[in-house]
């Protein structure tokens, strides 16, 4: 029997069937996504991590952990990619794993050992809890392209209006930011990536024949503030209360609970300037990155929830994955406005789009037709409360003109 509370493992998992090992991306402890003081070491060893477990007798073969004490969320919810890619010394058996830091760690699906440089690198500390123990180092993937964009300035800070433009710029400067990983505390801070991410549950794609893998990713930034227990409860902050749009959490069982509302202006708009989303593609053996582009318009967004109509290419917050063909095709939704589009894999040259009649959160698939021979692209379009798009119940399926 398990441990209760220990790391769950919610995200899509994988499996090599030679090397026997199924690959299970983790998350934290329950209840304590912003508090780890009551975390046993067990639990510090395989949070926020991909752990390769042995099919046969679920022993731990390796496990490489994304993010040390994760106070943050970040969760690893992308699911793991397997792929072989040739090197100098031969072909190699990768795994591909997208994180919500926007890091992407290539690591051999045999042993865990990364190829692609990894480097521990100082984390800050400013702000922290005076209880907790924050890691001082974190790792990052310096052999790839990293997805979370700059880190955020005052003169970032956007608005429709002078007035909004303002406003953000005031919380800008009263919260604390050193950057990445900026510990949560009592006194509010900034998030960035934000627990969207980066990259979510999605994960990447990958074209074998061309060697490029291709990555959509977020950009949007939480305001984060831990609330002391008497103050909280004082509010009435309870587990059945929570959740919805702006993901503030109990955390029932620490001395905290957390508001962690996505960093946006009185309007509604994000407060840091765009792109708010992006897809990419890399070069699956250098680790170049080949392009970038903006993903998603204004047209099914806008201040104060109401859609603008504009076909402005700002890029929108996306979760939902690609689909990459031989063809030399990228087919993706994901994004706030409700499309479904193909981008050219080589180039990034947007071919096609179609409207969908609710959000597109979703990872398209495609199959070819026994009985006709056509080859279908399927999209589930369900809508998302996170992103606010259009709910519904479709599955819409497209194919070439006969």
């Amino acid at each position: 029997m398990g441990t209760p509370s220990t790391p769950n493992s919610w995200a899509p998992m994988s499996a090599d069937e030679e090397l026997g090992l199924v690959y299970a991306p983790t998350g934290n402890t329950t209840g304590s996504d912003y508090y780890g003081v009551l975390r046993r070491p067990f639990d510090e060893r395989y949070s926020s991590s991909v752990v390769a477990l042995d099919a046969a007798t679920g022993e731990v073969r390796w496990s490489f952990q994304t993010v040390h004490h994760d106070l943050w969320d970040y969760d690893v919810p992308a699911q793991p990619v397997l792929v072989d890619i040739e090197r100098a010394d031969g072909t190699r058996r990768a795994l591909i794993q997208a994180t919500k830091m926007g890091e992407i760690f290539v690591l051999d699906r045999a042993s865990g050992q990364p190829l692609f440089d990894v480097r521990e690198q100082p984390a800050p500390t400013r702000g922290a809890l005076a209880e907790e123990h924050m890691a001082a180092t974190q790792p990052a993937s310096v052999g790839l392209p990293a997805f979370r964009g700059p880190e955020l300035e005052e003169r970032d800070m956007w608005g429709l209006t002078p007035v909004d433009q303002l406003w953000c710029r005031i919380r800008f400067r009263q919260a604390r930011y050193d950057g990445i990983y900026t510990p949560p505390g009592i006194t509010p801070s900034i998030q960035y990536p934000g627990i969207l991410g980066g990259i979510e549950w999605g994960s990447v794609s990958v074209d074998a024949q061309r060697g490029l893998f291709f990555v959509n990713a977020s950009r949007i930034a939480n305001y984060v503030r831990l609330i002391p227990r008497a103050e909280a409860d004082a509010l009435g902050r309870r587990p059945e209360g929570l959740g919805g749009r702006y993901m503030d959490r109990a955390q029932v069982g620490t001395p905290y609970a957390v508001t962690n509302p996505p960093f946006l202006s009185p309007l509604g708009v994000p407060c840091q300037r765009p792109p708010f989303g992006t897809v990419s593609a890399v070069n699956l053996h250098t680790g170049q990155l080949v392009w970038t582009r903006r993903l998603g318009t204004a047209r099914d967004s806008g201040p104060l929830g109401i859609p603008s109509l504009l076909p402005l290419p700002l890029g929108t917050p996306n979760t939902g994955g690609s689909l990459a063909t031989r063809s030399g095709l990228v087919f993706i939704g994901a994004s706030q406005d409700r499309y479904l589009r193909a981008f050219a894999a080589d180039s990034g040259k947007l071919l096609w789009q179609g409207r969908l009649p609710a959000g597109a959160q979703a990872t398209p698939m495609t199959y070819r037709s026994r009985q006709s021979g056509r080859q279908f692209v399927l999209i589930a379009a369900g809508g998302s409360d996170t992103l606010m798009t259009k709910p519904g119940d479709y599955v819409i399926a497209y194919a070439l003109p006969r």
